[in-house]
């Protein structure tokens, strides 16, 4: 089929009436791609080959991963992230992929997807029963991701509108009565001892879930009665820090330590709660952490009469006991491992509550009963 082409050798030609031109692409065996400007009008054509030139260049034309299904850029998309995030975070990868896949279709092409879509799926999720939170995460931190990397994105990216989210509340307080027989209860069972001692860790230290799993052999010093949170355990960069134990505190440390042991850690780098076996028969494993003990805390929570409770709440619950004490801001920031004071605004209703308790008891309420004295005018009467 015979091609013209376009004036000055600007590599411009028709295909099929089309002016056409081919750009380099280096994710493709040959070195280039064809690419039609949608037009026959030559001027139009080359506006739009000078554009999408620029936006080569720049990084934001579409590349042949634009072609792929969703399925197959998902598991790339996975697959590219495993050696920079915890495997906690590649499993929450899969699960929102996963209701990104069932609902938008898993043999659609990227470069089908459009904003129209997107909110349907929104809608559609809204539906199902997933919060606002959910779904916007499913869709900003992995669909865009996927998106993203095919340089599809920014074309509909002003048109994706996230999900109102509800304000966040401030995690459960416990009275001292919940308090009370939250621990007791949760000593009942051998079976719950290690979500017993993770629980005593979080109310005594004001420590994450994340950083009791990765606490190893050498983050304990029970010479000087405290514990390091290591920067690769921490949720954030900034929040590697010294925690002293308090006695119970140090009570469950030592059990973790014996059971540790007892289980086969004896290095520093060992974890001080080893992997459950990946199969029946073998041993723990020292070199990995446990991933969860999520059945075990839902258990005694139910039997305690807290069902709902998050393990995550007392953590709030112990830095919501410093601050009701008077615990200056900065020691409270040092302990919970904040780099800023926007957690300490969560907590400051809490605090005035507590000050318009104790204020209470200064109050001379009898001065309420007493009668006022008559007042006289300053002005001369007529």
């Amino acid at each position: 089929m015979r091609r013209r082409h376009g004036r000055g050798g600007d590599g411009l030609f028709k295909r099929r009436g089309i002016w056409t031109f081919y750009y380099p692409d280096s994710t493709k065996k040959i070195g280039y791609k064809q690419q039609s400007t949608g037009t026959r009008i030559y001027m139009e054509a080359q506006t739009f080959k000078k554009d999408s030139l620029r936006d080569f260049e720049e990084g934001k034309l579409p590349t042949s991963m634009a072609q792929w299904p969703l399925a197959e850029a998902g598991e790339a998309w996975i697959a590219s992230r495993k050696n920079h995030v915890s495997d906690n975070t590649t499993r929450t990868d899969k699960e929102r992929f996963r209701a990104l896949s069932k609902n938008l279709g898993p043999s659609i092409k990227l470069s089908q997807i459009t904003s129209q879509m997107i909110e349907a799926y929104q809608n559609k999720r809204f539906e199902q029963g997933a919060g606002p939170r959910t779904i916007n995460i499913e869709v900003f931190n992995v669909l865009s991701q996927i998106l993203r990397k095919s340089k599809l994105w920014g074309r509909i990216s002003d048109d994706v509108k996230r999900l109102r989210e509800p304000k966040k509340e401030i995690g459960q307080v416990l009275t001292e009565e919940q308090e009370r027989k939250l621990f007791l209860t949760a000593r009942k069972y051998s079976r719950w001892q290690v979500a017993y001692c993770a629980s005593v860790l979080e109310a005594t230290t004001a420590s994450r879930g994340c950083e009791i799993k990765t606490l190893r052999l050498k983050s304990i010093d029970l010479t000087n009665e405290t514990i390091t949170i290591q920067r690769e355990g921490t949720k954030i960069q900034a929040g590697a820090r010294v925690v002293p134990l308090t006695p119970s505190g140090l009570e469950v440390i030592r059990e973790l330590l014996e059971r540790a042991e007892a289980l086969g850690a004896s290095d520093p780098n060992h974890f001080l709660l080893p992997a459950y076996p990946k199969a029946m028969g073998e041993p723990f494993d020292p070199m990995n952490h446990q991933k969860s003990w999520r059945s075990a805390w839902r258990s005694l929570t139910k039997e305690a009469g807290l069902k709902g409770l998050r393990g995550h709440d007392l953590r709030h619950h112990s830095a919501t006991k410093l601050l009701e004490a008077g615990t200056p801001d900065q020691v409270v920031m040092d302990m919970a491992g904040w780099v800023n004071r926007d957690m300490l605004r969560h907590y400051s209703h809490i605090r005035m509550n507590s000050k318009r308790q104790a204020v209470k008891k200064l109050d001379l309420d009898y001065l309420g009963k007493q009668s006022k004295p008559e007042v006289f005018s300053s002005k001369k009467t007529a």
